[in-house]
């Protein structure tokens, strides 16, 4: 018994190949993710990165805000505040409704104090 299974798949792979792998079909409009990241000094000026603008609107309130071919859709947006680690202070991030424009708050932390503060961020949205 075990030969003829062995001879029918050995057939099998002469005749048409068998592979593990599955292959889809893409529709046109597929959206290849686009990621952008940077960096922003505490005066609001842009220290790494391009692609976007950025502005200190306030004591610890930032405006970071993409060029619009960048996405399509809504991005989304994470930072990441730099500076000592005895005294980090804590992001926010606000976005009107599905913009490519972002308002970072930092508080000092247990506190409602806005502090300024540098920051990474790391943006991802569909690109076409």
């Amino acid at each position: 018994m075990n030969r003829l299974a062995l001879a029918i798949m050995m057939l099998a792979i002469m005749v048409r190949p068998v592979s593990a792998q599955t292959s889809y079909r893409v529709a046109p409009d597929f959206r290849i993710p686009r990621v952008i990241g940077g960096e922003v000094n505490s005066d609001g000026t842009v220290a790494l990165g391009k692609g976007f603008t950025t502005s200190l609107v306030a004591p610890g309130e930032y405006e970071v805000a993409f060029q619009r071919r960048l996405f399509t859709g809504c991005p989304v947006m994470t930072v990441t505040p730099v500076g000592s680690q005895d005294n980090v202070a804590t992001g926010e991030i606000k976005q009107s409704s599905c913009s490519n424009v972002f308002y970072i708050y930092f508080y000092l932390p247990g506190g409602t104090l806005l502090v300024d503060n540098t920051f990474q961020f790391v943006a991802v949205g569909a690109s076409r």
